[in-house]
C-alpha cells in the first residue's frame, strides 16, 4: 500500500468520523512459509486461498527477527518486538535488494508474489535476493491494536481544538491497547531504518541495494543518511515530503484538476465535452456551493452502515482529494461531478472506516516534526489556500497535522540525504500523492544522482512494468550506472546539477550544510561486541587470559573491576589499577625526574630517543607503584596553535604523531605500564571543554567531515593501537553534537571496531554524563564515576536490561586485558643523562649567520648578555607544589620549563639559562650581563655579544636562534650554544610570519566546524601558497649535508594491484594496511667539517583522484654521520601510507595514477625526487 492508499483510509476523519520464545538477537529464525501466509491488502494481487501450501517454491523463504522495541535502550525480553519478513532467494544471488512498497501494506506479500510468479514487476532483477519486511506495528511485525472507533463525527470546516481532543482520546486508546507497552511511539521511520540495518547484519551483506516506493522512499533516504557506508544502489520512486509539503500538495492537486479539465477538451465521452476550457473547474465549484448550502441527500445510504446519507461540502473536498491521489480514474471523477450537478451526490458519499490493521496515524505522527498548535496549522492553511486556484481546499499535510495535533511524544529529526552515494530518483509530474517537487528537491541535494521524470499521473512508476522509467530503474539496479540525460518517450532523465541548496528536513528543522558532512548517529543501544571478530594479533593471548579470569566471576566482582575496586574472594583476587596523569613525569612527586615535554621529545625526530624517554618515564611510574598512565596525547593533535596542551602532545602532522605514539606505547608496555592514550577524539582546544562559553553552557562540539576524520585525526590512533595501546581515554567535548561518552558510533564503531582497540575505554575527568548510556556506548572502566556508577546502580541496570549482561562481561574483559598484555619488571635508574641527551637533540636551530665570524657556535666570547625574566628563576619553585611559579602577568615571570595542569613536571631541581651561562662565563673567564625583566630592549655592550630572554612565546628576535620548545634542562642550552652538541632537532609544526596566516583559531561558540578539512598546519600553508617564517621539518646544523638520488621499489606487487585492503580487521585497522608495499632509498652525505645528525624526510604527492594535499609526510629517518661520510637511508611505506579514505566505500583506497616521492631536509628544502605509477 502506497502513501496515497493509506491516506485514503484516513481522509474521512475530517468529515464524518463515526468510524468503526527464547530471545536470540541478531539471528533470523527461518520459519515454515505454509504457516506464515500473509494477510491480503488493498493493493495485493495474491489470492492466498488458491495457493497450494504443500508445493511452495524453494525460492520463497519466511522468517522472524527479534529487535529492540526502543533502540535507545538495550535489547532484552522486556524491550523486544518480532519482525516478520519474507524473501525471494535464488540459488546463486549476486546481491540483495531491499524493497519497501510504502505505506503500511503487508510487505511480505510482495516476496510471495515474486516467488509464485504472479507479478512481473521484478522481472530482470531475479538474480538478486529480494527482502521485504512488514514494517513494525503491522501484520506479522507486532501488529498494533489501532482503531478509529473512538473518533466521533466531525462536520463543517476544520476545528483544530475539537479535532485535537478527539485525536487525543483515540491516541490514548491505542497507547493503552497496543502491546508491548510503549510500542506506539516506536513505529516511526527512525526505528524502521534501524530494523533494516539489523536485517542486513543478520543476512551478512556489507552493502544493500534498496528500492523505496512512495513512503518507502523516505525510509530509503533515512537509511542512506543513517548508514551511508551500507549503501550500494538506491532507487527512490516517488519521494516522500521534505518540508514544503502543503504548498507542493496544493500545486499537485491543482495540476490534476487542470488535467481533468484538459481531458474533457479532447475526449467525447466526458460529460463536459464541448463546453470549453475551465468547464470542469467551474462545475466542481458549483458542486461545492450546492453541498455547502444543503448537504447532498444519498438515499442509498439510508438504513445502512456502509455509508452516510448526507455529504457536506467538506465531504466533497475530502473525496475529491482522495480520488486524485494514486492513479486517478478521470472518467469516474468527471461522471461523479456531473451527477452531483444533477442532484445525485453518491460519488461523494462517505462511509465508516476502520484502521484495525493500519498504523498510518502512529507512523506519520512519529515522523512529522512541526509545532503542534493551531497557529502553525492556521499559517499553513492560509498559505496553502492562497495558492488553491481550483478549490480542492485540502491536502495530505493538513490532514496529518490535524491527526497528529495531540501526539504526546517527541518527534525525532530526520537526517539529511546522503549526498555522496549514487542514487536514481523517479517521479511522475502529475502525481498528487508525492508531488514531483519533493523528488526534484531530493535530487538537487544529491550530486551523484539522476532524476527520471515520467510524464503521467501514476504514483510509483516502478509498478508500470512496460514504462521506460521502470526499465531505467532495473538497468541501474543491475549495473550501478546512472543513465545519461535524455528524453525517452514519455519520460525524461536529468543529470545537470543545479546549485547545491541546503537540506530542509521534514517539519522545517534547522538547516544542515551539506558537502561531505559526516552524520554520526547517536547510538544509545547496546555497544557492539567486537573482540571475537577482530584479529587481535599480539593481544590475542591476553584476551584469552582475561576472558578466562572473568568467566567465573559474579556480577558484584565484575562491577568492582570496571569501578576500579579491589576484591578478594574464594574464586578470585584482583587488585585495582592505580593510575595518574603523566606524559613526561610523575606529577606532584618528589625525587623523580622531569623529562622534556612531549613536543620537545618529538622534535628530536629520533625513534630511539622517543622510545627511550617513554620507557624511562614508565620505569619511574612502575617503581612508585602505578600501573596505568594517563599518558601519550594524540588529542590535541595541534589544529589550533593556541589551543593549549600542545606541549604535551606530539605534532600536528598525523604521520609523525602516529610514529611517536606507537614508539611510546611499545616502550611503556616493556616497562610494565598500561598507557592510556588520550584524548579520543577531536579534542583540539582547552577553551569551553567543560562548558561556560558561547550562548549555552554546553561543551563545544567538534564538527568534522568523514574524510578529515580518518585521514587526519584517526590516523595516529591506528598506529598507537597497532603498536599495542590497550587503554584509551575519551575526550570531554562533543563530536558532531553528541557527547563522546555517549557516542556509540565513535567509541564502539570507530575505536573498537574500525581501529580494533582491544582494551578498556575510560573517561576524562568530568567527561561522563550518564550511567547506562555511556556504558552501552563503549565506556568500560572509570575511576571518575562515583556518582554515576555504583554497585547498586550497575547491578540494577543488569537486572532491568538497562545494562545487558553481555555488555558488563565485555567491559570487565576489556578492563582486565591490559594486565595480561604488559611485561612487568622494576627498573629504577638515574635518568639525568638521557634527559640531557634528548634535550640537546630536541633543540632546533632556525637561523644562523656565520658571516663576519658571528653566529653559532659561540667561541672565545668577551661577554654575553641575557635579557628578560624568562632567563632566570621564578620567585619560588621549582614546582607548583611549592606554591608560586610565576604570576598572572601576560609575560611569565621566571623560567618556564614545562606546561601546566596535568602536564606539569615535578622537578627535583632546575638549572636556568642564567645559571648555565654563568657557569660558562666562569669557566671561560668571560663576562656575563643580565637584566631579568621585560622592560629593557637596548643591546649595548661591545665585542661579540649574544642575547637570550624575552617572552615564553616565539618572537622574531628569539626565533632567530631557537624554537619555543627548546627544553633548557641542566646545561643543555649552553651545550648547544657553545657547540658541545651539534643541533639536529627539527620543527614539528609550521611557524608563521603572522598569526592570521593560520586558518584555525580557538572556537568561542558551542559549534566548532573543522572547516579546513584535512588542511592542518603545513598542508594549509601549501594549499594557499603562504610563505611561513619557518617551515615544517626545518632545523639547521653546524655542519651541512647533501642528498643522493631517490629510488622507489614496489615490494608487494599483489597488494599494489588491489584498490582496497582485503585483510581482516585487526589492531589499528585491517591487518594488511600495515604491510609494507613500497621501499624508498637514498643517501645522505656530510659535506661539512663536523660530525652531525640529519633527519631525512620523505614527502608523498598523490594522484589527483585521491584528493590529497600537495604533499604529506610519509617517512623520516635520523642518521648520525661523521664528517665527509655517506649514510644509506631507507624508508618503508605500508599500504595505508599510500592510501586515501574513500568516503563512499568507507575503506582506505589506493588511487591509480602517478605518485611523487620527494626527500629532503624539510618540507621546503626537498633535494631529490622520483615518481611511481600505480
Amino acid at each position: 500500500m502506497h502513501l496515497s492508499m493509506f491516506l485514503l483510509l484516513i481522509l474521512a476523519l475530517f468529515t464524518s468520523l463515526s468510524l468503526a520464545r527464547t530471545v536470540v538477537p541478531g539471528i533470523i529464525r527461518w520459519t515454515d512459509c505454509a504457516k506464515s501466509v500473509p494477510e491480503l491488502t488493498t493493493s495485493g494481487t495474491l489470492n492466498t486461498s488458491a495457493i497450494d501450501l504443500t508445493m511452495l517454491p524453494p525460492t520463497l523463504h519466511c522468517g522472524q527477527l527479534d529487535v529492540p522495541m526502543d533502540y535507545s535502550k538495550p535489547f532484552c525480553e522486556t524491550n523486544m518486538i518480532t519482525l516478520g519478513l519474507a524473501m525471494y532467494r535464488p540459488v546463486n544471488p549476486k546481491g540483495v535488494l531491499f524493497f519497501n512498497p510504502g505505506g503500511t501494506d503487508a510487505g511480505v506479500v510482495v516476496a510471495w508474489e515474486v516467488a509464485l510468479n504472479v507479478t512481473q514487476a521484478f522481472d530482470g532483477l531475479l538474480d538478486l535476493e529480494l527482502l521485504v519486511l512488514d514494517v513494525r506495528g503491522t501484520f506479522s511485525s507486532n501488529q498494533l491494536n489501532v482503531s478509529l472507533d473512538t473518533l466521533t463525527p466531525l462536520f463543517g470546516s476544520y476545528e483544530f481544538d475539537a479535532v485535537k481532543n478527539i485525536s487525543a482520546a483515540a491516541i490514548q486508546s491505542w497507547i493503552d491497547n497496543s502491546l508491548p507497552p510503549g510500542i506506539i511511539q516506536h513505529v516511526g521511520t527512525k526505528e524502521v531504518v534501524r530494523d533494516y540495518e539489523q536485517v542486513r547484519k543478520a543476512l551478512g551483506y556489507e552493502k544493500i541495494n534498496f528500492l523505496g516506493a512512495s513512503y518507502g522512499s523516505f525510509r530509503a533516504t533515512q537509511y542512506a543518511a543513517t548508514f551511508p557506508e551500507r549503501v550500494d544502489r538506491f532507487v527512490l520512486d516517488s519521494v516522500a515530503p521534505h518540508g514544503r509539503q502543503a504548498l507542493d500538495d496544493i500545486e499537485a492537486t491543482n495540476r490534476l484538476m487542470q488535467r481533468a479539465d484538459a481531458y474533457c477538451l479532447n475526449n467525447a465521452s466526458c460529460p463536459f465535452y464541448g463546453k470549453g476550457k475551465g468547464s470542469v473547474l467551474k462545475a466542481y465549484k458549483q458542486v461545492l456551493t450546492i453541498a455547502r448550502q444543503t448537504p447532498f441527500f444519498i438515499p442509498e445510504c439510508v438504513n445502512t452502515t456502509t455509508c452516510y446519507p448526507y455529504a457536506t461540502d467538506t465531504d466533497v473536498q475530502t473525496l475529491m482529494l482522495g480520488n486524485l491521489l494514486g492513479a486517478p480514474d478521470f472518467p469516474a471523477i468527471l461522471d461523479g461531478i456531473y451527477a452531483a450537478l444533477n442532484g445525485n451526490g453518491i460519488f461523494f458519499g462517505n462511509g465508516p472506516r476502520s484502521l484495525e490493521s493500519v498504523v498510518a496515524m502512529p507512523l506519520l505522527c512519529n515522523d512529522y516534526g512541526y509545532e503542534r498548535n493551531f497557529e502553525t496549522f492556521q499559517s499553513s492553511l492560509e498559505q496553502g489556500l492562497k495558492n488553491d486556484i481550483t478549490g480542492i481546499g485540502q491536502t495530505q499535510v493538513w490532514l496529518i497535522q490535524l491527526m497528529c495535533s495531540a501526539w504526546p511524544f517527541p518527534v525525532p529529526s530526520s537526517q539529511p540525504l546522503a549526498v555522496n552515494n549514487k542514487m536514481l530518483l523517479v517521479t511522475a509530474d502529475f502525481d498528487a500523492s508525492a508531488p514531483t517537487e519533493w523528488t526534484t528537491f531530493a535530487w538537487e541535494q544529491a550530486p551523484n544522482s539522476a532524476l527520471v521524470v515520467r510524464h503521467g499521473d501514476d504514483h510509483v512508476s516502478f509498478l508500470l512494468v512496460d514504462q521506460p522509467s521502470t526499465k531505467i530503474t532495473k538497468a541501474f539496479l543491475n549495473t550501478g550506472i546512472l543513465p545519461m540525460a535524455q528524453e525517452i518517450g514519455p519520460c525524461s532523465v536529468r543529470r545537470k546539477r543545479p546549485t547545491l541548496r541546503r537540506w530542509i528536513s521534514i517539519g522545517g528543522e534547522q538547516l544542515n550544510q551539506l558537502n561531505h558532512v559526516v552524520q554520526f548517529v547517536h547510538h544509545h543501544g547496546v555497544s557492539r561486541q567486537r573482540l571475537p571478530k577482530i584479529d587481535l594479533g599480539i593481544a590475542a593471548d591476553a584476551y584469552e587470559k582475561a576472558k578466562a579470569f572473568v568467566a567465573p566471576l559474579n556480577n558484584t566482582q565484575k562491577i568492582a573491576i570496571v569501578m576500579v575496586s579491589s576484591f578478594t574472594s574464594d574464586n578470585a583476587t584482583r587488585k585495582a589499577y592505580t593510575n595518574t596523569d603523566g606524559v613526561s613525569r610523575l606529577n606532584f612527586f618528589m625525587f623523580v625526574s622531569g623529562f622534556p615535554m612531549g613536543n620537545a621529545n618529538t622534535m628530536t625526530w629520533d625513534r630511539d630517543l622517543i622510545a627511550a624517554q617513554f620507557k624511562a618515564v614508565g620505569d619511574e611510574y612502575f617503581a612508585t607503584g602505578y600501573n596505568v598512565i594517563n599518558g601519550a596525547l594524540l588529542g590535541p593533535l595541534g589544529r589550533v596553535p593556541e589551543g593549549g596542551r600542545q606541549n604535551e602532545a606530539f605534532s600536528p602532522d598525523p604521520f609523525l604523531s602516529g610514529v611517536a605514539a606507537a614508539e611510546g606505547v611499545k616502550a611503556q608496555k616493556e616497562a610494565g605500564i598500561i598507557t592510556g592514550v588520550r584524548h579520543f577524539l577531536l579534542y583540539e582546544q582547552e577553551s569551553n571543554r567543560t562548558g561556560g562559553m558561547g550562548p549555552s553552557s554546553s561543551v563545544y562540539s567538534s564538527n568534522v567531515d568523514d574524510k578529515t576524520l580518518h585521514e587526519v585525526y584517526m590516523w595516529p590512533w591506528g598506529d598507537a593501537i597497532n603498536g599495542g595501546a590497550a587503554a584509551v581515554m575519551y575526550a570531554m567535548p562533543r563530536v558532531n553534537d553528541t557527547h563522546s561518552c555517549e557516542n556509540n558510533e565513535l567509541l564502539s564503531g570507530k575505536l573498537k571496531e574500525e581501529l580494533g582497540s582491544p582494551g578498556f575505554v575510560c573517561p576524562g575527568e568530568s567527561a561522563q554524563f550518564s550511567s547506562y548510556t555511556s556504558a552501552n556506548a563503549g565506556l568500560d572502566y572509570s575511576p571518575y564515576s562515583d556518582e554515576l556508577w555504583t554497585q547498586a546502580t550497575l547491578a540494577a541496570g543488569v537486572a532491568n536490561c538497562s545494562l545487558p549482561q553481555a555488555q558488563l562481561d565485555d567491559m570487565a574483559i576489556r578492563s582486565v586485558l591490559p594486565y595480561y598484555f604488559n611485561n612487568y619488571h622494576n627498573v629504577l635508574r638515574n635518568h639525568s643523562a638521557l634527559i640531557r641527551k634528548i634535550g640537546g637533540e630536541a633543540i632546533s636551530l632556525l637561523k644562523n649567520d656565520n658571516t663576519n665570524g658571528g653566529g653559532l657556535p659561540l667561541d672565545k666570547l668577551l661577554s654575553i648578555s641575557l635579557y628578560g625574566s624568562h632567563a632566570g628563576p621564578a620567585l619560588a619553585g621549582p614546582n607548583f607544589a611549592w606554591g608560586v611559579q610565576g604570576t598572572s602577568a601576560d609575560i611569565f615571570q621566571g623560567h618556564l620549563v614545562s606546561g601546566g595542569g596535568s602536564g606539569q613536571l615535578s622537578l627535583p631541581y632546575l638549572i636556568t639559562p642564567f645559571q648555565a651561562l654563568s657557569q660558562r662565563a666562569y669557566e671561560d673567564n668571560s663576562m656575563i650581563w643580565w637584566i631579568m625583566n621585560n622592560t629593557y630592549s637596548s643591546s649595548g655592550g661591545s665585542g661579540q655579544t649574544f642575547r637570550i630572554g624575552g617572552s615564553t612565546g616565539v618572537s622574531p628576535s628569539y626565533a632567530e636562534y631557537a624554537s619555543e620548545s627548546a627544553p633548557p634542562w641542566p646545561g643543555i642550552i649552553a651545550d648547544v650554544l657553545y657547540g658541545d652538541v651539534n643541533p639536529s632537532g627539527k620543527l614539528i609544526n609550521t611557524i608563521a610570519k603572522n598569526a592570521s596566516d593560520y586558518l584555525a583559531s580557538v572556537c568561542k561558540t558551542t559549534e566548532c566546524p573543522f572547516s579546513e578539512g584535512v588542511y592542518v598546519d603545513y598542508r594549509w600553508f601549501d594549499k594557499e601558497g603562504i610563505e611561513p617564517r619557518y617551515p615544517f621539518g626545518h632545523g639547521l646544523s653546524y655542519t651541512t649535508f647533501s642528498y643522493g638520488d631517490v629510488t622507489v621499489t614496489i615490494t608487494n606487487s599483489s597488494a599494489s594491484t588491489s584498490k582496497y585492503p582485503v585483510g581482516q580487521l585487526g589492531l589499528g585497522g585491517q591487518v594488511d594496511l600495515f604491510d609494507e608495499v613500497i621501499a624508498v632509498n637514498t643517501t645522505v652525505q656530510s659535506t661539512g667539517f663536523l660530525d652531525g645528525a640529519e633527519v631525512a624526510q620523505l614527502y608523498l604527492s598523490f594522484p589527483d583522484a585521491a584528493d590529497q594535499p600537495i604533499c604529506i609526510l610519509r617517512g623520516f629517518e635520523k642518521v648520525k654521520i661523521t664528517a665527509d661520510q655517506v649514510a644509506a637511508v631507507s624508508f618503508s611505506l605500508c599500504r595505508r601510507d599510500v592510501s586515501y579514505w574513500d568516503v563512499v566505500a568507507q575503506k582506505w583506497a589506493v588511487a591509480n595514477g602517478t605518485y611523487t616521492f620527494s626527500v629532503g631536509s624539510s618540507l621546503r628544502d626537498l633535494r631529490s625526487n622520483t615518481t611511481l605509477v600505480i
